[in-house]
């Protein structure tokens, strides 16, 4: 995931910006949306083999799958290192259009 690096750059720039400091909390995963139901099927069938499928399920109404990668994401800038291993695959919403790629990540914290 080429692109992976130059979202986090953007993630973390954004969040140093808006004085957001993120270092004691765990990037718990990514998320990738698609277009269409078709690309949620074709990106699925192209993680065969460099992830395991950890749940899929229906949540508001559309599936939504998650994955653990075989070989996870490590990113590292300015002192900032990160290894995610997880990847959110939602399916698009009915009468939510989304351009495809990275959309968001989250952090998990204890409050």
């Amino acid at each position: 995931m080429l692109e992976a690096q130059k979202f986090l750059d953007q993630v973390f720039v954004n969040l140093e910006r808006a004085g957001v400091d993120v270092a004691g909390f765990e990037l718990d995963h990514l998320c990738y949306r698609v277009e269409t139901l078709e690309e949620y099927r074709r990106f699925k069938t192209e993680l065969v083999g460099k992830a395991n499928l950890l749940h899929e399920a229906v949540i508001g109404g559309r599936p939504i799958a998650t994955y653990e990668l075989r070989t996870p994401i490590h990113y590292q800038r300015s002192g900032i290192q990160r290894k995610i291993s997880i990847l959110e695959l939602p399916s698009p919403k009915p009468g939510s259009p989304y351009r495809s790629g990275l959309e968001h990540v989250e952090f998990v914290i204890d409050e």
